[in-house]
């Protein structure tokens, strides 16, 4: 248990929503371990807190989060729209000569070695005679239809109602 709460790399830089895309992953992550091991009253030492209090204003948010099925079905929603960032992002900055393969592989599970080779290709961000083309367009709009249906699947065990399923598929597409 320790051990995932430790590796974990998220962090939010506020004025980079970017960085959101790279965090919620990892939240998403670790959230089994810390809806195992929170326990609030133990945070707060046994106390219950003055909810005026900084401390415990933020406890409280924390542990609404750690346990709101809402919560964990909009960081999953939010997940899906940074997939399809990511995916843009990874289109954007790819060159000719590795499109193909990036396509058929996602950059995030590649070997090191592999993400180097890619990131220094001479030819890096070189596919803006391909935008006129809509295949940018192409590639987002399916990697949101893909994105809706992992949602739909991942929302379908929080037990949330079918309007509230609606409205965060709604969110993403």
């Amino acid at each position: 248990m320790w051990q995932t709460l430790k590796s974990f790399e998220g962090w939010i830089h506020e004025g980079r929503w970017g960085t959101v895309a790279f965090s919620i992953p990892e939240l998403l992550r670790v959230q089994h371990t810390l809806r195992f091991g929170w326990d609030k009253a133990l945070f707060l030492g046994g106390e219950a807190g003055d909810d005026t209090e900084d401390g415990s204003v933020f406890t409280r948010s924390v542990d609404e989060a750690i346990n709101s099925r809402a919560w964990r079905a909009w960081a999953l929603m939010i997940d899906q729209v940074c997939r399809i960032m990511r995916k843009a992002t990874v289109w954007v900055e790819c060159c000719p000569c590795h499109k193909g393969f990036l396509e058929q592989h996602r950059l995030e599970e590649l070997p090191d070695l592999v993400k180097k080779g890619i990131a220094t290709c001479p030819v890096r961000c070189r596919l803006t005679q391909e935008l006129p083309s809509g295949e940018l367009m192409d590639a987002v709009d399916t990697a949101a239809r893909a994105s809706a249906a992992q949602l739909l699947v991942g929302l379908v065990p929080l037990g949330l109602t079918a309007a509230a399923r609606r409205e965060l598929l709604r969110s993403l597409i």
